[in-house]
């Protein structure tokens, strides 16, 4: 049996660097990914089980999981960000990335081009809207007559 190598530190009584803002990101992750799957299983009282089945994890890993005790790490996360939306924007979020591919946002981009074609196609359909001389003002007034969707500018 080999004897594995040990690299002593120096005993010169300095501390070691400390990258700035690595203790409190540590602290941050493992809350952040305990309340992105706690938000994103909600709806199941199985979630242990269900997280489990998702990352091939024991059980006690996934409970410290979801009470915020330890985060996942390395193959776990991958496979917990390739199941769950919320633990996938999450992660984007904590490496200052936005999550504009998210399915939930590509939906929206999704409904908010059908509106405009919708737009679009109503416009061309009526001759006293037609675009006159390159401008856009049938548009603007299409667009300044209708109301807020309810819910609040991000």
């Amino acid at each position: 049996m080999a004897s594995k190598k040990r690299i002593d530190l120096p005993k010169s009584g300095k501390l070691l660097h400390n990258p700035v803002g690595v203790e409190d990101h540590h602290f941050c992750y493992e809350a952040t990914i305990a309340l992105a799957l706690r938000r994103e299983l909600s709806a199941h009282c199985y979630r242990a089980k269900i997280l489990m089945r998702w990352t091939g994890a024991g059980g006690r890993t996934v409970r410290n999981w979801l009470g915020g005790v330890r985060g996942p790490s390395g193959i776990h996360l991958i496979s917990l960000m390739g199941n769950s939306n919320e633990v996938f924007e999450a992660v984007l979020l904590m490496a200052g990335r936005m999550p504009e591919r998210s399915p939930d946002n590509l939906c929206t981009a999704r409904s908010h081009a059908a509106e405009l074609l919708n737009l679009l196609d109503q416009a061309l359909a009526d001759p006293d809207r037609q675009m006159a001389s390159g401008k856009c003002d049938w548009f603007l007034s299409i667009s300044t007559s209708r109301q807020p969707s309810g819910g609040s500018a991000k």
